[in-house]
């Protein structure tokens, strides 16, 4: 009677106060879970945009050292031909654009190598006076393709080091967001099985309640009825 009315009320009181934490706390997950998945998708898309940075810039050096490369080349030649010169110019000035931009080329010899190309498809290359002034905007050249080629390799090793921390970031919001799924999965079985048991409480405590009521009715009538 009475006193399983009243571990009844208490078992209730007492799932009733769990499933409200529970509540609570699935609720904080969530509202975690939802912050990863943001953190997740900016570090992504962070991570795709300087991907595509380094590969724009990594293309740009490669292109610069390649084209510088074969300008020296050509014009260490005895007898470089005025076409090859004409192509020389174009690549050089593509490549002290670049230079310009990563200052790695000072304005005086930018434009004493711009004024020699100029000149140089006018001139006779076997000239002495052409010779020696190719001499020295080889130098410079040459020069310009070993600091590319260091801007090239500190690329390659900044990127790496910044695509790891990507990845590694990635990595770690990837298995935060996993480990709290899981616990918010556990929650949710734990919130339903306690609104299950609560559920069952109550019915029981229902009957046991009237199960009572009616005892004590009977009780009374029988009191009643020897008076």
């Amino acid at each position: 009677g009475r006193d399983n009315i009243d571990l009844l009320s208490a078992d209730i009181a007492d799932k009733t106060a769990k499933k409200e934490e529970k509540d609570a706390e699935l609720a904080k997950r969530k509202s975690d879970q939802e912050e990863l998945a943001t953190d997740l998708q900016t570090t992504e898309t962070h991570f795709q945009k300087e991907q595509a940075v380094y590969e724009a810039s990594e293309a740009d050096l490669s292109k610069a050292i390649s084209s510088l490369d074969n300008a020296i080349k050509a014009m260490e030649k005895s007898k470089p031909a005025s076409a090859s010169l004409m192509s020389i110019r174009e690549s050089v000035e593509r490549s002290l654009a670049l230079a310009d931009i990563m200052n790695l080329i000072s304005e005086p010899k930018h434009k004493a190598v711009s004024a020699f190309l100029q000149t140089g498809t006018t001139v006779d290359p076997v000239d002495p006076t052409y010779k020696y002034h190719s001499h020295g905007i080889i130098e410079t050249l040459d020069k310009l393709l070993t600091d590319f080629r260091a801007e090239k390799t500190q690329l390659g090793d900044d990127w790496a080091v910044a695509k790891k921390t990507f990845e590694n970031t990635i990595t770690d919001l990837s298995k935060k967001m996993d480990e709290n799924k899981q616990a918010m999965d556990e929650l949710k079985t734990d919130v339903e099985t306690l609104t299950g048991d609560i559920a069952k409480n109550r019915e029981e405590l229902v009957d046991a309640e009237a199960v009572l009521k009616d005892d004590q009715l009977y009780l009374k009538d029988l009191t009643e009825q020897c008076e």
